[in-house]
């Protein structure tokens, strides 16, 4: 693992905003009906895809090493792009464990379990090199939510590209045609 990618956290995913932002809706909301008609288009450096017109841009930030988008849904759902050059790379498997343990340890109101991580056969877009799931569970109150992740990678040239879907288990099929929509139109590609 490169301890490189580590020196730099204030442009890394801020995993516990990411996870905060997915608590806070995901509780307190269900899940609306996605808006395919009339996309959103969002293009900015090597990362460019279509998302449902009632989604939104909930972070978004980037350097010339580093760029992260969310994208949250109504619901519980969030889209995560994450794109750096391959000085900041690493194995999928290991960004996928790392994300789990410092989401787990920067939800402070909440417990965060880490799950168990299983290949994903069936990736969801041409685009994409690998998948890793994690099934886990957010308790507030005693309260057990259970939740999914999903750790992506795309490579292209010297750029890579984690992508993380998550939302609350109950809900997937309300966000499946939002998450299909990104899949099928996200570009990544060196500039």
């Amino acid at each position: 693992m490169p301890k490189l990618f580590f020196l730099r956290p204030a442009s890394f995913i801020p995993a516990q905003l990411c996870l905060m932002a997915l608590l806070i809706v995901g509780l307190a909301s269900c899940g609306k009906k996605v808006e395919l008609k009339d996309p959103k288009h969002y293009q900015k450096g090597p990362i460019s895809f279509n998302y449902p017109a009632n989604w939104s841009i909930d972070q978004e930030q980037a350097d010339e090493d580093i760029q992260y988008i969310v994208i949250e849904s109504p619901g519980s759902g969030l889209f995560v792009v994450q794109a750096h050059t391959s000085a900041y790379a690493m194995d999928l498997n290991d960004f996928a464990e790392w994300f789990s343990e410092e989401a787990a340890a920067n939800m402070p109101i909440v417990k965060r379990s880490i799950g168990e991580f299983t290949p994903i056969e069936a990736l969801p877009s041409k685009t994409l090199k690998a998948g890793i799931a994690e099934d886990f569970s957010i308790s507030l109150f005693g309260q057990q939510v259970p939740h999914k992740a999903a750790y992506y990678l795309a490579e292209e040239g010297d750029l890579h590209a984690f992508i993380i879907t998550q939302y609350r288990e109950d809900i997937s099929t309300e966000l499946a045609p939002g998450y299909k929509l990104i899949f099928d139109t996200l570009k990544v590609a060196p500039q």
